[in-house]
């Protein structure tokens, strides 16, 4: 599916100027801190804009994601900075065995939901955990599937990008998982193409059950990046978890 949304990436998904300094504030690791650079690990870095964020505020960054094309547009990005550039690596983010240690690991853009099972999902924590320095905190961020529980199916709204028209949407399947399904249709030639993935709808519940059982002791879930607590009727919540 991300092969189709590549090159748009950041059109389609513009970084939020909030986000990185949240990610600071939130692991109590502040820019410009002048003890040292925290070590982050952004897994499923897709083209990296948040990679290069955290890099841009003094962290050390390693970025992985499993698809190769997202991968190559990151490298290239990377190439024309100086000495301040992520790392990218195309791996799974299962596999964080020999990675090293991080103070910080992300995990934004939905991307938690696109493992196979909750199985997965629990040795994600599990390695995060294994790999976080004392006190390191993991931050990410989901879609509120409690809030679309009960739908069998779920449009997001069209995003335009002058060239490209970009569509969305959740349809539920019988196994509890949601199909999503994006198209894109070129605006001047009116061509589409489109893909779809199943998600893992993962509750709240879940989650932060699972957070506790990889090891995890301080979990807090915000319904945006001014650290306002979740209240549910947000539409993505971001978690954040101290070891």
């Amino acid at each position: 599916m991300y092969n189709l949304l590549a090159k748009q990436y950041s059109k389609l998904f513009p970084p939020d100027k909030n986000r990185c300094g949240f990610i600071l504030e939130e692991s109590g690791l502040k820019s410009g801190s002048e003890d040292r650079s925290p070590a982050v690990l952004d897994a499923g870095c897709a083209n990296g804009d948040l990679a290069f964020e955290l890099a841009d505020a003094g962290c050390m960054v390693t970025g992985i994601d499993l698809n190769a094309d997202m991968i190559k547009i990151a490298e290239k990005r990377a190439a024309s900075r100086g000495l301040d550039k992520p790392v990218f690596l195309c791996r799974s983010m299962t596999e964080l065995g020999g990675l090293g240690s991080y103070n910080i690991i992300t995990c934004f853009g939905n991307t938690l939901p696109h493992l196979p099972s909750e199985k997965m999902v629990g040795e994600f924590l599990r390695e995060s955990a294994a790999i976080l320095e004392k006190s390191g905190s993991l931050i990410f961020q989901i879609i509120n599937f409690d809030k679309i529980e009960n739908k069998e199916m779920f449009e997001f709204q069209d995003i335009n990008t002058d060239k490209q028209l970009f569509k969305r949407s959740y349809k539920r399947l019988q196994d509890g998982r949601f199909d999503f399904k994006v198209s894109l249709t070129d605006l001047q030639t009116g061509e589409q193409v489109s893909d779809s993935t199943p998600l893992l709808a993962l509750s709240k519940k879940a989650l932060t059950d699972m957070l506790e059982i990889a090891g995890f002791t301080t979990i807090n879930v915000y319904k945006d990046y001014s650290g306002e607590p979740a209240d549910g009727t947000e539409f993505a919540a971001i978690y954040s978890a101290k070891i």
